[in-house]
């Protein structure tokens, strides 16, 4: 019995992944034990909802198995060094194929669909990787400054954020970064007014396009991953609505009415292709997605595939709640990159100037 078979035994692996890794192996007839054994880790890790593996973390994977099936993973470990891996996985006739330039850039050139990546150290299957990388390239590409009016915009913070003290506002911050830029991604925990923020913002937003562009009605849509977490959010938005202190026109142009992503992406029944996607684009200019944390990574790379390319992205959730119950905590892992990976100079700035901050 083989390793991946004696692991399936003992429940450490689902029979999904032993039926995954005996397929690359009927393939590939001389993949290596340790190359099968990687794949059914990687098959097992999606089940627990991460999508992919670090090599150099497998001792975390194994820990908790018994202490012969330790052994023998390391043995099998051990007998390859890591140039000698790469190797085998550039013979392996298009099995596995290992990246050394930047995904993004690599994917539109791949030539071959594989059903194993191996991208800096972390092995992926390959259409997980697919939704990282196109993820990544739709997040990056709408992350820029937005066409807006500092004095104005500082107006109007004012207006809708006054001054409390001499710390900083954290609401007015959140509400004049989502204006200031074409992404943003708002975190807080219960209670902390993350849809008063949004309302107000939307205001702001509605005001500043009319000072700029008198003639244009922009189109806003609110959404969420659940029925019910939509459901939350019109009703929130709705009563910070009714409460704002600016014009009816632009209270009735803040909608109160939310759907499902599924719904807004126009899901069919039997379709894993969505009705809205990169060749047939929602018709929007701002979408601000409530409870963002339950997004998983495929339906956050079909969200963005169906963006217009000049439509702005709002995220608002608690990233320490509500995980996504398939692979991918988009959020998570976007609030947990360093601060010197977020920090933006221009956006330093113009924050001390529209927010009264120091740095």
């Amino acid at each position: 019995m083989t390793l991946v078979d004696e692991l399936h035994a003992q429940g450490y692996l689902r029979p999904l992944d032993t039926h995954f890794a005996h397929w690359l192996t009927e393939q590939q007839p001389d993949m290596p034990d340790y190359l099968v054994l990687l794949a059914a880790l990687v098959s097992q890790q999606l089940g627990e909802g991460h999508v992919c593996i670090d090599l150099d973390q497998l001792d975390l994977l194994w820990a908790p198995w018994p202490a012969t099936l330790r052994e023998e993973a390391q043995r099998l470990k051990d007998q390859q060094s890591t140039a000698e891996l790469v190797d085998q996985l550039i013979l392996g006739e298009g099995s596995v194929v290992p990246l050394d330039k930047n995904p993004v850039e690599t994917l539109d050139k791949m030539s071959v669909v594989t059903p194993l990546i191996l991208d800096k150290g972390r092995l992926y299957l390959y259409r997980y990787w697919q939704y990282e990388c196109q993820v990544a390239a739709g997040l990056l590409a709408r992350a820029t400054p937005a066409d807006f009016s500092l004095p104005f915009l500082k107006e109007k913070l004012n207006a809708l954020f006054p001054s409390s003290g001499t710390e900083p506002d954290g609401q007015r911050i959140a509400a004049a970064t989502a204006v200031m830029q074409s992404l943003a991604i708002i975190s807080g925990g219960p209670g902390t007014g993350k849809t008063t923020t949004i309302t107000r913002m939307l205001a702001i937003y509605l005001q500043m396009q009319h000072h700029q562009y008198p003639d244009k009605h922009p189109v806003i849509r609110l959404a969420a991953p659940t029925g019910k977490a939509a459901a939350r959010l019109s009703e929130s938005i709705s009563a910070a609505r009714d409460s704002l202190d600016v014009s009816e026109d632009i209270k009735a142009q803040i909608p109160d009415e939310g759907t499902t992503l599924h719904r807004l992406l126009g899901a069919r029944p039997g379709q894993a292709r969505f009705k809205y996607n990169a060749d047939n684009p929602l018709h929007l200019d701002l979408l601000v997605v409530d409870e963002a944390s339950m997004i998983d990574l495929p339906l956050m790379a079909s969200l963005l595939s169906a963006l217009p390319p000049k439509a702005r992205l709002i995220l608002v959730g608690d990233k320490e709640q509500l995980a996504s119950v398939e692979a991918g905590s988009v959020m998570g892992d976007l609030c947990a990159l360093p601060t010197q990976v977020r920090r933006s100079e221009t956006m330093a700035t113009f924050l001390q100037e529209t927010c009264d901050l120091s740095q």
